[in-house]
């Protein structure tokens, strides 16, 4: 019963000028790139859990490196190629030590995965569905405006997008999870809740991070 853990459209005007003096025109505006998705980009995120005695979270041994490593096209649509891989002697509720690949792109301001699944909303501040569980719906949402969060790679303005269960008695869940985007980086911070705990069991803060030249 733990959830946690997203697309970009962009319409591209290409002005020309209408000096006569001006044959170069005005250059065109570069692509927007909110998710930070190109092949090379990698991000290592390391993994705090919650000391239930002193109601603090804690540094464990868990790093969790994400690396963009090439492309696939399915159905005509470019997806990215994510491998992700945790080392380290301790463990998350969310976390695999196994090399695993996620494929994910843009989807009109919803970053979402090969099956549909949305996992990040930039633009639209609608509830949208996630998945079903046999305990109850999973949502999302984006919250207005941005925050800053400081984490080991830095200080970062971000989005948030909560995520939350509708069970299927109609109450809404008691744990929510927080996710971070700061524009062109990608995620920056996330939590780890239950259900039925109004109080994260993690958080997964971001260490460094690489992006390759656009």
């Amino acid at each position: 019963m733990y959830r946690i853990f997203y697309l970009l459209f962009t319409a591209t005007i290409l002005f020309t000028s209408c000096n006569n003096d001006d044959d170069a025109g005005t250059p065109e505006p570069e692509e927007e790139n909110f998710y930070a998705l190109a092949v090379g980009n990698s991000w290592e995120y390391e993994y705090y859990a919650l000391n239930t005695q002193t109601d603090e979270y804690e540094l464990r041994d868990l790093l969790l490196t994400r690396t963009i490593t090439g492309t696939t096209e399915i159905d005509g649509e470019t997806y990215y190629n994510v491998d992700v891989i945790t080392t380290g002697t301790d463990s998350c509720p969310l976390c695999d030590d196994q090399l695993q690949t996620e494929l994910v792109r843009d989807s009109l301001g919803y970053e979402i995965n090969e099956e549909g699944v949305i996992l990040f909303s930039k633009d639209d501040e609608n509830d949208y569905l996630i998945y079903s569980q046999p305990f109850g719906d999973i949502f999302g949402k984006l919250l207005s405006g941005t925050t800053t969060v400081d984490v080991e790679a830095g200080q970062f303005v971000a989005q948030r997008n909560v995520v939350y269960a509708i069970l299927t008695s109609g109450v809404t869940s008691e744990g929510t999870d927080e996710i971070l985007y700061s524009d062109g980086v990608g995620m920056v911070f996330r939590t780890i809740s239950a259900v039925n705990n109004p109080s994260p069991l993690g958080e997964i803060r971001l260490k460094s991070y690489n992006l390759v030249e656009q």
